[in-house]
Formats: C-alpha cells, sequence, structure tokens
C-alpha cells in the first residue's frame, strides 16, 4: 500500500485513521513485536442497537 506523506500528515493531525488501515498497522504491530493500535484512533462506525435495547438507551 502506498499513501501520500500528506494522506498521513492529515490523518495524524485529525486524530483518527480510516478503518480500513486497522489490519496494516495491526500486521505492522506484530511485525515489529508491539501491541496492536487501539481501535479508538480509527473511524470504525459504531453498531446499530440491537431491536429492544432503545429502552436500555
Amino acid at each position: 500500500m502506498s499513501v501520500a506523506v500528506k494522506t498521513i500528515y492529515h490523518y495524524v493531525a485529525s486524530g483518527k485513521f480510516p478503518a480500513k488501515w486497522y489490519a496494516a498497522f495491526c500486521g505492522l504491530a506484530v511485525e515489529r513485536g508491539v501491541m496492536p493500535p487501539d481501535q479508538g484512533l480509527f473511524t470504525f462506525d459504531p453498531l446499530p442497537a440491537a431491536a429492544g435495547d432503545e429502552a436500555a438507551a
């Protein structure tokens, strides 16, 4: 995967990376023997509430 430096800078400045990059970041972490990144650093969509959970909200 080739990504422009300007693109990386944009995501670093925003504090969130695209969710589609998560697997690549995890792969890099494994290669380097470090913990995978926190999912909170990525733009994952929240799961919709399950039917019947409206009362709990």
